[in-house]
């Protein structure tokens, strides 16, 4: 039951991120409510335990392709998941414009979000309509460099960011 509470709670910060994409097309001649929609996009989930797998279903239910990256997860739980498992976290980061944090914090996923991984994010759904690179992190802090992540914001690279957890000082 929790799984669910938790994954819903997800949901809204990945809806309002997808509204949020159409601020931030600039001079762009295409139809703002093509931001608004899941489909043609991809979003990236980083751990696929039950939570993520949550999230998933909201996702596709919004039209979006669901991708993951879970080294310590069998692929036949992805496949019954109907979602696409990357052996690579760079391959999820270069097929994904929405990329949502499910993994614990340990020694090797400490800033496993840098600035290198956040510049391959493609930026353009699958159709190639521009929306821009989204990340959300309700899960541990410390995965994201913060550091990196505010000079993404900065540079463009990426459009938004959701986190309601930090990496303590």
């Amino acid at each position: 039951m929790a799984r669910i509470a938790i994954a819903d709670g997800m949901a809204p910060a990945a809806i309002e991120l997808l509204k949020s994409a159409g601020h931030e097309v600039v001079n762009q001649p295409i139809d703002a409510t093509e931001l608004l929609e899941g489909a043609g996009k991809c979003l990236g989930l980083i751990g696929f335990g039950r939570i993520a797998q949550g999230v998933g279903v909201v996702a596709q239910s919004m039209g979006m392709e669901v991708h993951a990256y879970d080294p310590y997860l069998p692929p036949k739980i992805a496949k019954s998941q109907n979602t696409t498992m990357h052996k690579s976290i760079d391959t999820l980061f270069k097929n994904c414009t929405h990329i949502s944090i499910h993994c614990n914090l340990t020694d090797e996923t400490h800033h496993l979000v840098n600035a290198e991984r956040m510049a391959m994010m493609p930026g353009k759904s699958r159709d190639g309509i521009k929306c821009g690179n989204h990340i959300v992190n309700c899960a541990r802090g410390g995965i994201i460099d913060e550091e990196a992540l505010l000079q993404s914001l900065e540079s463009g690279a990426i459009s938004s960011a959701a986190l309601d957890v930090f990496e303590s000082a």
